[in-house]
């Protein structure tokens, strides 16, 4: 048998095989998208444009201080950025500045079961404006001369955002979907930021459990700023550095009502203007002993900032 007839037999016999991955590859797009699609059409979000949002308003110098529009690093700035420090950076650049924040980030990583290959990233981020609040408690203590006017402590509403990303092309988190939603004052006073509403000027409290102050993990220098007008740090830099502690390349089980993890960010929220606080909850683990695990980390300008962890047995 020449090499040209073997040739045609191998490709023979292999040709029903790669049909057949094809097809297997097509329908796990398919379902993965499907999912995607359903989780930032669901209550009551409307959906927006991806290339609006990761137009000019987004690649600025304002989110990054380094970006020109001449160089060939315009279109990768962000492409090793994870997928909750991005939507952050892309809700920020969209809604209007506002100096006294609280976020709530609800994350699951869905991975499907046939090709693993293929992740999408579910990320819902709301923004709550805490300003009214700050200067309502501020005319409690004091009078009202001597407290700013209330659109100093920001005029704007509250807001939810879901983001659908995954790798493509060199992107580590590039957008596939978006939808957007306002929140009222009275749904804003009476969701839940863990065990406190979301409106309160109070800091989340960690639970009982096996607590650990830990060393922070080196995080790469950001190509995004940082630092807010205040000297603090920005929410999204402290959403990267609770997720590199937490980060694991090991899938967990996708379950569309119940997040893998969730973290909340105060941002000049409680006591002085420079201080940020991120807590970070993973709600699943898949060890025998460890329930839950809990992160929370203090950044107060030109100190060195604190991380804590307590895990929860089972």
């Amino acid at each position: 048998m020449n090499a040209q007839v073997f040739l045609i037999l191998v490709v023979g016999l292999l040709s029903p095989l790669a049909v057949q991955a094809h097809e297997v590859y097509q329908n796990a797009l398919m379902r993965m998208d499907k999912t995607a699609q359903l989780f930032v059409a669901s209550n009551n979000y409307s959906e927006q444009s991806v290339d609006e949002l990761t137009g000019s308003h987004y690649y600025s110098k304002k989110t990054f201080p380094t970006f020109s529009e001449n160089t060939a690093q315009a279109s990768h700035i962000d492409a090793d950025l994870d997928a909750l420090t991005r939507a952050i950076l892309i809700l920020d650049a969209q809604e209007v500045e506002l100096p006294h924040v609280r976020y709530q980030i609800n994350y699951s990583i869905n991975t499907d079961t046939e090709i693993p290959e293929l992740k999408h990233h579910y990320i819902e981020v709301s923004r709550y404006n805490l300003g009214p609040a700050r200067h309502h408690d501020l005319l409690q203590n004091l009078d009202a001369e001597n407290v700013a006017r209330l659109d100093e402590f920001g005029v704007g509403p509250h807001v939810s955002w879901r983001f659908v990303m995954a790798p493509v092309m060199g992107m580590q988190a590039a957008l596939l979907y978006a939808a957007r939603k306002e929140i009222t004052d009275e749904a804003a006073q009476k969701t839940m930021c863990f065990a406190l509403s979301c409106l309160a000027l109070e800091a989340p409290e960690l639970p009982q459990g096996q607590v650990q102050v830990l060393t922070p993990q080196s995080v790469a220098p950001a190509q995004y700023r940082t630092e807010n007008p205040y000297g603090g740090t920005q929410p999204a830099r402290v959403l990267e550095e609770l997720w590199t502690e937490f980060s694991s390349d090991e899938p967990l089980p996708y379950s569309k009502d119940n997040p893998q993890f969730v973290f909340v960010i105060s941002s000049n929220v409680i006591g002085q203007d420079s201080l940020a606080l991120g807590t970070g909850l993973q709600t699943m683990v898949l060890d025998d002993a460890i329930a839950k695990i809990w992160l929370q980390r203090w950044h107060v300008a030109d100190m060195q900032s604190e991380l804590t962890q307590v895990v929860i047995l089972r």
